[in-house]
């Protein structure tokens, strides 16, 4: 999984908690890749902090892992239509701001950078390998990021 900060401008320091997830922590504002190899449903937990003190957030239940991979509870922020897919399907944006669409491979290598600021999107990555992608979508405005599983056929 790939994590991403959308803390304020004005945050110097940031302890990750990676439950079930290798590596367990990180001090920093961007994670390395974090690998979950047991099944279950795991919390996320980001304590940021500046010069007036620290926030913590923790996302209870954010990564659910079992026999067909890793998700996370992002599904409200966009949709994929259809996932499994042949490589060509649309992307539903639940943001009127525009955004940047993103799929990684499962090395984390990028193979798709879009942006976007129409609320449907149609995609036609028939040329990808089957396998299992990584879609994420960022707010442009706010920062924001959502990821979600992408499987090609």
């Amino acid at each position: 999984m790939i994590f991403t900060d959308a803390s304020s401008a004005t945050t110097t320091g940031w302890e990750w908690t990676f439950e079930g997830g290798t590596p367990a922590t990180y001090s920093g504002k961007t994670p390395p890749q974090i690998q979950y190899n047991v099944e279950g449903v795991y919390d996320v937990t980001l304590k940021a902090s500046n010069f007036a003190g620290h926030n913590t957030l923790v996302k209870s239940n954010y990564i659910t892992v079992g026999t067909n991979g890793i998700s996370g509870n992002d599904a409200a922020a966009f949709a994929v239509y259809p996932n499994p897919s042949n490589g060509t399907f649309k992307v539903i944006l639940n943001t009127s701001n525009p955004v940047q669409i993103r799929i990684f491979n499962q090395l984390s290598n990028l193979v798709l950078e879009r942006k976007s600021d129409i609320r449907v999107n149609l995609f036609d990555k028939s040329d990808l390998a089957p396998g299992i992608y990584m879609m994420q979508v960022t707010d442009v405005i706010s920062k924001q990021s959502h990821t979600q599983k992408l499987v090609i056929q």
